[in-house]
């Protein structure tokens, strides 16, 4: 697959459409929205409970609505209690709440990534430049 994805890139270029837009700008905000979705809002949870901080994320809050159960129920005893320690909560939906900003900046991470590398890529005058810079990056066809 990697190769026919670099084939493809090599006969692209110029003046096309930059291939990593594909078609849709709306792709480049999944990882900024699910960032936010993970910031804490205080009206969502006014008071801490148990020693807890006061604010709640939007998708901790609907996780929590829409996955009933808990880590220990779901996971087992042991490998649950290990979970609910790492993600501070016992609860399933909280606890998926929780790694939303983390994959949101993954994503935007691996968004940026690759756009750059693909407009690398769309920046060559010809074949040959874009066979040099991918073999700058170590690809080979």
């Amino acid at each position: 697959m990697t190769n026919g994805l670099i084939k493809m890139l090599i006969k692209g270029g110029g003046d096309q459409q930059s291939s990593s837009d594909n078609g849709s700008v709306w792709s480049h905000l999944i990882g900024p929205t699910l960032i936010a979705l993970g910031q804490p809002i205080n009206a969502l949870k006014p008071i801490g409970m148990l020693g807890s901080k006061p604010g709640s994320s939007l998708a901790s809050y609907t996780l929590r609505k829409v996955v009933p159960g808990t880590l220990k129920g779901t996971f087992g005893e042991e490998a649950g209690g290990v979970l609910a320690e790492v993600a501070s909560t016992n609860g399933l939906g909280a606890a998926l709440g929780r790694f939303v900003p983390w994959v949101g900046w993954a994503w935007t991470y691996t968004d940026v990534t690759w756009t750059i590398f693909n407009k690398t890529l769309d920046s060559a005058p010809n074949a040959q430049a874009r066979q040099d810079l991918l073999n700058g990056y170590n690809f080979s066809l």
